[in-house]
Formats: C-alpha cells, structure tokens, sequence
C-alpha cells in the first residue's frame, strides 16, 4: 500500500476519534455544529481512501462518491 493511502487511513482513524468525542447528549448550537462537521470530514476520509485504494488495486478511476462506494461494497 503507498504511504498516501496509508496516511489518509490514519487521518480517517483520528477524525472518527474525533467525531465520536463530540456527541454529547443536549449538544449547544455550536457544539451540534462541529459535529456535523466532524461528520463530514470523517464521511470524506473513507470513500477517498477507497478511491484511492480502488485506483492503486484495481486500477479504476472513479470520480463520484456513490460509484466508488458502489464498487466498494459489491465487492465485499
């Protein structure tokens, strides 16, 4: 695996850490912001990763979200 692939993986892995932190129960606005961020950032990271995985294995150029994770997932 290239070291890029590598280092989004533990991005991935740190921003889910974060994500997980930030639900609370009765959340102020700006908390339940940031975490509507951090989700967002956490979703990013994987389907980017296995972009970039399914380039680096397969050889697929996927441009979209939904193709990548389709492809993805059909071949689990």
């Amino acid at each position: 695996m290239n070291e890029y692939l590598e280092s989004k993986l533990i991005q991935f892995d740190k921003m889910f850490n974060v994500y997980k932190e930030s639900l609370i129960a009765r959340p102020t606005i700006t908390e339940r912001t940031a975490a509507i961020r951090n989700f967002e950032l956490t979703y990013e990271l994987p389907w980017k990763a296995m972009k970039l995985l399914l380039q680096f294995r397969e050889g697929e150029n996927l441009s979209s979200t939904s193709a990548v994770l389709k492809k993805r997932f059909l071949m689990a």
